[in-house]
């Protein structure tokens, strides 16, 4: 099995048993993803990540205590479809970038992490290392660059890289400009609904206080981004 698989599956492994906080399990992943391997996409480009956000939304529960995650993209939505849930593994993409998604169809809960910042080596024509970029939209510019309808076609692998993680450090920080919600439970004139669904309401100028973006020590984006609506 993929050793990506491996960790994603563990997760979710932990959560159904309920042995280890998120933020923990988010860390430990975090680890894997920054230091652990690298996309290697159609021999023409190899992705290492440098920064990654993850998202957690519960779609059952008491309200007062399941965790949501309001600006998730992939997530039902109140009085549109059940959307189904994704394969654990499965790249995501969406307006804004592209998400490693491990959602869990028992617990009905979904989890991705956003690829935040990366640092892309060029394979062809000539192998040169570019620099490293906090531009989420770009990943579709590498990692589905060549992609075929042909199976022959090399496509999308996770490369392990020999790593000890024990000794590989990661920061944690506020996710970039995610806003504060709250359930919207008497919709008034003066609180319109967020652009998701008219269930949350998006608090202005309170940013999400959950530490759930994790940047590799040393990475140019190993800092704090300040909130737009601060």
């Amino acid at each position: 099995m993929n050793k990506l698989i491996e960790q994603l599956l563990e997760f979710q492994d932990s959560r159904r048993n309920k042995g280890v906080g998120l933020e923990k399990l988010f860390e430990k992943l975090a680890k894997y993803l920054l230091y652990g391997g690298h996309f290697h996409c159609s021999e023409r480009y190899d992705l290492y990540i440098t920064s990654v956000e993850f998202y957690y939304h519960e779609e059952i529960g008491d309200n007062d205590k399941r965790i949501v995650d309001p600006i998730m993209y992939h997530r039902n939505v109140k009085d549109k479809p059940v959307v189904p849930y994704l394969n654990v593994g499965t790249l995501y993409p969406h307006w804004s970038g592209v998400d490693i998604t491990f959602e869990d169809d028992i617990l009905q809960y979904r989890a991705s992490a956003l690829i935040r910042s990366y640092r892309i080596v060029q394979l062809k024509p000539e192998r040169l290392e570019l620099k490293e970029s906090d531009f989420s939209t770009y990943v579709y510019d590498y990692l589905f660059d060549g992609l075929s309808v042909d199976k022959k076609e090399t496509a999308i692998n996770w490369i392990d890289d020999k790593v000890i993680l024990s000794n590989c450090k990661v920061n944690a920080y506020k996710r970039k400009n995610v806003n504060l919600f709250k359930y919207n439970y008497e919709k008034t004139e003066d609180e319109p609904s967020s652009k998701h669904d008219n269930e949350f309401i998006k608090i202005k100028n309170k940013q999400d206080s959950r530490r759930w973006r994790f940047v590799r020590e040393g990475s140019d984006f190993d800092i704090k981004y300040v909130f737009k609506g601060k």
